[in-house]
């Protein structure tokens, strides 16, 4: 079919962004990180959907170093998934709620009226068995009433039966809206969780959830775009095409292997980023000279402490994203051994710490092994991780190869790729850290935390073109 058959379809062009406002393991919080949380810009429309709440999270939001469009706001919150029950994961979720939903106007002990209208909720809660009763029970025993509502749907595994009725109208809270039971399928999976419709054509961003070996049972969360550019025609008779974007966002685990035939189900989806724990690690001598990392610990004894807890090292992160083909690899839930280290390392102290993040994305990286040349990143708290629209590629022979992108702000055709969105399969940006036999990455499309994260994200040099320097205000601050 000749390329002008058909003008460009409606397709994404938002930024898919992730904010990191807690990377440290159940052993913090730390003087330089706070415990499990981020958000995901998926569907750039100012939306943000969070991956667990740990204690405190309301203060990473207060105590953000950005001011400007990328800062995350808890008002934008519209969705939580929690990947499991444990305190280090949930125990910030009744005051995130709190400030999200606004303060009650009435007397909170009055009794809710008999037929009260229903409600659209504000935030909605996605977490294993257990959510529901949890939130409820300390909504009631702290007398909190909010504004506006929440609701609650678990997500129970094979045998399980909900922690308390989700629609029962004498059981809810006078803040909760009903929420929904949903059983696994028979392959253990919930396909298809939720899902919001994408600006333009019938597109949409879907969640899909699997279970992940830990201790208590522990759930795994897939955002994927499916795209669907031309509705009324076969996929062998759509004049262009697109490589749809995945972000897969773990739990605590020592084994995510489950998940894989989920991730592979996602037709021609890329996994445009792996987040993954790594909660301990074993430092070689030439970086920890003195043991400060811990005392006659080896490399086997490492990793099987860490499997005994129900946790990964950064080598056991790197053989997963191998497994599922990520293209890039955040490493997170890192362990309150390894303190983050300031961007300036001045002080021997500093540069230790320095030293260790770098090991730990070596590590990662060399069991990884990517064919785009990536590095693994080990992230700290405030990072963002930019996923930018991939192309959208022409499938008309006389075109075969050449790609058909616009520029994401502005709509208009290009023939360089000066500011645009990389093609499929080149990476978007590497670690940070330089130690004992590390160097630094290409930053692009990767912010560090702190006051020098624009600053590291490729420069602002004097000859940047001025359609450059648009699209990078785009990208930081897309759908904000």
């Amino acid at each position: 079919m000749a390329q002008g058959a058909f003008f460009p379809p409606a397709y994404p062009r938002n930024n898919m962004v992730v904010t990191f406002l807690g990377t440290t393991s159940g052993g913090g919080p730390t003087d330089t990180r706070n415990c499990s949380s981020l958000v995901v810009d998926a569907v750039g429309n100012g939306q943000l959907w969070m991956v667990d709440c740990a204690e405190g999270t309301v203060r990473q939001f207060a105590t953000q170093p950005y001011h400007d469009a990328r800062r995350v706001r808890i008002s934008d919150i519209k969705k939580v998934f929690i990947t499991h029950m444990h305190a280090d994961h949930t125990m910030g979720l009744i005051t995130l709620l709190r400030n999200a939903l606004g303060i009650h106007k009435g007397d909170p002990h009055e009794a809710p009226r008999e037929e009260r209208p229903v409600r659209a909720p504000k935030i909605e809660i996605y977490g294993p068995r257990g959510m529901r009763q949890f939130v409820r029970t300390i909504f009631s025993l702290t007398h909190t009433r909010s504004a506006d509502q929440y609701c609650v749907h678990e997500l129970l595994m094979p045998g399980e039966t909900a922690s308390a009725s989700g629609n029962d109208i004498e059981e809810l809270h006078p803040s909760e809206e009903p929420g929904t039971n949903i059983p696994c399928d028979a392959d253990g999976y919930w396909r298809e969780v939720t899902s919001h419709k994408l600006h333009g054509g019938s597109n949409h961003v879907v969640v899909d959830a699997g279970p992940i070996v830990h201790r208590d049972p522990c759930i795994g969360y897939i955002f994927r775009e499916d795209l669907n550019l031309y509705p009324t025609l076969e996929d062998s008779e759509a004049p262009y095409k697109i490589t749809p974007r995945m972000i897969v966002a773990l739990g605590d685990t020592s084994d995510p292997s489950a998940l894989a035939p989920l991730v592979a189900e996602a037709k021609g989806a890329a996994v445009s980023l792996l987040v993954h724990e790594a909660t301990d690690a074993w430092m070689p001598p030439h970086v920890d000279r003195d043991q400060r990392t811990g005392r006659n610990r080896t490399e086997r004894s490492v990793m099987e402490r860490a499997v005994e807890k129900g946790h990964s090292t950064p080598a056991m992160a790197g053989h997963f994203a191998r497994q599922i083909g990520a293209e890039r690899l955040a490493l997170n839930h890192i362990g309150a051994r390894f303190p983050a280290p300031p961007h300036a390392a001045h002080t021997p102290r500093d540069k230790f710490r320095r030293d260790c993040m770098a090991e730990l994305e070596a590590q990662a990286t060399r069991a990884w092994a990517p064919a785009n040349g990536a590095r693994a990143m080990a992230v700290q708290d405030y990072d963002r991780i930019v996923v930018p629209p991939n192309a959208i590629v022409s499938t008309s022979a006389q075109d075969e190869g050449d790609d058909m992108y616009e520029d994401a702000e502005h709509g208009q055709s290009g023939s360089t790729r000066h500011g645009l969105p990389p093609k499929p399969g080149v990476p978007g940006g590497h670690g940070r850290y330089r130690g004992h036999g590390g160097h630094h990455g290409d930053s692009r499309k990767r912010e560090n935390s702190g006051g020098q994260a624009g600053r590291r994200e490729g420069g602002d040099s004097k000859g940047r073109h001025w359609d450059q320097k648009k699209q990078r205000r785009h990208d930081d601050g897309a759908g904000y």
